[in-house]
């Protein structure tokens, strides 16, 4: 309008625009979640809903959310990376994206359902193979499970037995049982092959009991016995078992024992009965001293019945008896009568002889006749 009332008429417009994009305060945060086996849906979608943890402003109004999956990457067993945009908009249309990954690992070893067993089986001399591999292969007996994975492998550390003795052995072996992220479970189990069987004799064996003459005794046989898981060594030991007739009349016990490498045994014992001649001590010196003041004859009262001659240099029967030893019935140097020597009376100093006349009888109902002589010496006060 001028001064002088004159004017004159436009229209404008003013105009406020919004072309600024919203701002995230809070970025989508990226999520790892534990493998559930199940795909872990409910952690996902509540990631989704909370748009990832993000957090958008806009200065001229409010904002909505969206996303859209990117990718999805399998990594290995049931895990994946899913990898997700996230777009704030504003009410004029002005947007922002921020990506995130949700992220399924799996860090849990598989869980043993069974564990692996020890075994123990008898030596069969081949190292029990079958057995051994049939353990083994089967990983012991025991069974593994894992969320994340539709199946585990397994593997151990077997590098041999290790000998105990003989052909016994064991081995103590770690199964593992390992998934589809690497994760993994071990046990230890232990595979034992013992020997608790004795070896056997392959010679033939003496007679279990026999009844002999004490001169006929012979060295023991020498066995051999074999064993179905290592070697077997033969040993031989007597006892002898003694008798009221000493050794005269007494017994051995022969055991042969087999041992194997394990310690295990195998015996076998012979009774030998054994019958000696009666022993001579052919020196009488009657002199009261309490030594060899009589005709000793050892093991004489183990033969009953038995018949005692003495006769000097010429012949002539000096002394007789029977049952010698019996009841004191023994020679002191005197004569017991016959027509050439007084009956009672001390003999002279000098050699005589001696002829012994008895059954020899082993035990067993053999009996043979014996008789021995020889010459002993007498020393008297004539």
């Amino acid at each position: 309008t001028d001064a002088c009332g004159n004017s004159v008429s436009t229209v404008s417009t003013f105009t406020i625009v919004d072309t600024t994009k919203p701002v995230f305060t809070t970025e989508p945060q990226n999520e790892v979640v534990e493998c559930d086996g199940s795909g872990n849906t409910a952690a996902y979608n509540a990631w989704l809903a909370n748009h990832g943890g993000g957090i958008a402003t806009d200065n001229c109004g409010a904002v909505t959310y969206t996303y859209s999956v990117v990718d999805t990457a399998v990594l290995c067993g049931k895990t994946s990376k899913t990898t997700v945009r996230f777009r704030a908009t504003d009410e004029c249309g002005n947007h922002i994206s921020k990506e995130a990954t949700f992220t399924i690992t799996d860090t849990t070893a598989p869980d043993f359902i069974t564990e692996p067993e020890d075994v123990t089986v008898e030596c069969d001399g081949n190292g029990n193979i079958n057995d051994l591999n049939a353990w083994i292969n089967s990983y012991g007996g025991a069974t593994a499970q894992d969320l994340c994975s539709t199946e585990v492998k397994w593997s151990h550390n077997f590098k041999g037995l290790k000998t105990t003795c003989g052909g016994a052995a064991a081995a103590e072996v770690i199964f593992t049982a390992t998934d589809a992220c690497g994760n993994s479970s071990s046990r230890t189990a232990t595979f034992r092959i013992v020997d608790t069987t004795a070896p056997e004799f392959v010679s033939d064996l003496p007679v279990k009991e026999i009844f002999i003459k004490c001169e006929e005794l012979k060295d023991a046989e020498v066995l051999k016995a074999t064993d179905n898981c290592g070697s077997a060594t033969v040993t031989v030991s007597d006892e002898v078992v003694p008798s009221a007739c000493g050794d005269t009349k007494y017994t051995i016990l022969r055991t042969w024992i087999a041992t194997d490498d394990c310690g295990n045994e195998t015996s076998y014992t012979q009774t030998i009965h054994l019958a000696c001649k009666i022993e001579v001590f052919n020196a009488v010196t009657p002199n009261g001293d309490g030594y060899n003041d009589e005709l000793v004859l050892k093991g004489i009262d183990c033969y009953p019945g038995n018949r005692v001659d003495i006769y000097n240099r010429w012949g002539v029967l000096v002394y007789e008896t029977k049952n010698y030893n019996s009841n004191g019935n023994t020679f002191k140097g005197y004569a017991n009568g016959r027509v050439t020597v007084s009956k009672d009376s001390m003999l002279p100093t000098g050699t005589y002889y001696y002829v012994i006349k008895y059954d020899y009888d082993l035990g067993n109902g053999q009996v043979y006749p014996i008789e021995q002589a020889g010459y002993l010496h007498l020393e008297t006060t004539k």
